[in-house]
């Protein structure tokens, strides 16, 4: 079955390029740096053509540290911080919103 799509738009929310690259270091004294780059190239709100909206959210870099602080073979302790769009990217979402730009989030994990 065919979808119809009004004035043959394109797909809505589906970028037609997305490209992602990652490095993890992990350092003998319990360290781990993640980096991860995140690029698409927009997307539309609406597979109408009359009425959708263009959003360009361009490029992401993002970083994830953790340090582990104790270990057992019953549990690990670590800390960790994740630094969301580093490079301060901020971009306009559909039905207004907006990507506040840099964000970072703290805390300890423990495994069991």
């Amino acid at each position: 079955m065919k979808t119809n799509v009004k004035d043959a738009g394109t797909v809505p929310f589906a970028p037609e390029q997305v490209a992602n690259a990652g490095i993890n270091l992990s350092m003998p004294f319990g360290m781990m740096v993640s980096t991860y780059l995140n690029y698409n190239n927009g997307y539309y709100d609406s597979s109408d053509k009359t009425s959708r909206n263009f959003f360009k959210p361009g490029a992401l870099l993002n970083v994830n540290i953790s340090q582990k602080l104790a270990q057992t073979q019953s549990y690990k302790v670590e800390c960790f911080g994740q630094f969301y769009n580093i490079t301060n990217n901020r971009y306009e979402m559909p039905w207004q919103f907006r990507n506040t730009g840099f964000s970072v989030m703290a805390g300890i994990r423990t495994s069991f």
